[in-house]
Formats: C-alpha cells, structure tokens, sequence
C-alpha cells in the first residue's frame, strides 16, 4: 500500500487507519514493514496539532501505535534538502514521485 502522509491525512490518524484497512483484509500490524519517505522537518514545517512535532515522528508514532513495529525511514528534511522540492517551502511547480512495486 502507498500512502500520501502529509499533515491534513495525519491530522485525521490517517495511517493509523491505513493499517487498520489493510487488517481488514488479513494483514497483521506485526508482519507489515513500513517506510517511510523524505519529509518536511519539525524545524521548518512544525505540525502545530501535533505540538510542532515534524511529519516523520508523527507518522512514526501512529505506526507504532497501530502495531507496525518494523519501521524504516530517511531523515532527510525535504525543506532543506537540494534534493527534493518542498511545497511547504514555496516549491508549487515542482513535484517528485515515488515508484512502488511488489516482488
């Protein structure tokens, strides 16, 4: 499963719910591997419904609280970064996509 977690889905316990669907259909949180992409960070982009907590430990958090214990995550900050583009920074014509496949 491919989520987009950015703050309005976390806002909502967005992958809390994302790995409650995925129980739905059999899975369980124990055996799922969860990664986690680039993010804006706490610094530049502070989740003020969340305590100013950036992206990645909000979305780490309901992971775990959800069960997901095998968690994997770059802390590279896409506000940063010369790497990414960060809406959050003012980048609105640019945009940079993942690819996901299953082997």
């Amino acid at each position: 499963m491919v989520v987009h977690a950015g703050r309005h889905n976390l806002e909502q316990d967005g992958l809390v719910k994302a790995v409650e669907f995925l129980t739905g259909l059999g899975s369980q949180p124990r055996d799922l591997t969860a990664w986690i992409s680039p993010t804006a960070g706490a610094e530049n982009y502070p989740v003020e419904a969340f305590g100013g907590q950036g992206l990645l430990q909000i979305a780490t958090n309901q992971l775990a609280k959800a069960g997901v214990s095998k968690i994997a995550y770059d802390e590279t900050d896409t506000t940063t970064s010369e790497k990414y583009y960060s809406h959050s920074q003012g980048d609105h014509d640019k945009r940079f996509a993942i690819v996901a496949y299953i082997k």
